[in-house]
């Protein structure tokens, strides 16, 4: 038996050769098999969107519900407060008329702040970018 060897002479080991990975075995192909799964796709597609409109319709008629609760008690809190209004005498309203303003420029102080902060730094930039 010759054995082999490298350029410089040394005796090279044999190699084993590796077998192919074995497959799994696949069943079949049937023919019709694409069409009866898109055939089911097609079923299961329809029992959703059928769930999905019965809950569409559940959560329409809810929020309807909810409404109709929450405009019966808006409306009910608006009956009190012109009741409560009608009763106040004149220096009461004007307390009240008051109050409101106050909350109402107090809610839109930092907004103006805002505004105003962003518009002075827009302008200082302006300005850097006409020097530069």
């Amino acid at each position: 038996m010759v054995t082999k060897t490298t350029k410089d002479g040394a005796p090279v080991k044999p190699t084993t050769r590796k077998a192919p990975a074995k497959r799994a075995a696949r069943p079949a192909r049937r023919p019709g098999n694409f069409e009866t799964a898109l055939a089911a796709l097609g079923r299961k597609a329809d029992e959703a969107s059928g769930k999905l409109a019965e809950l569409t319709d559940e959560g329409a008629k809810a929020a309807n519900r909810q409404l109709a609760k929450a405009s019966k008690a808006t409306s009910v809190q608006v009956e009190k407060l012109q009741k409560g209004w009608q009763k106040m005498d004149a220096t009461r309203r004007a307390q009240v008329v008051a109050g409101a303003f106050a909350a109402l420029a107090a809610a839109v102080v930092p907004i103006v702040v805002h505004r105003r902060r962003k518009g002075q730094r827009r302008a200082s930039a302006d300005e850097k970018s006409a020097k530069g």
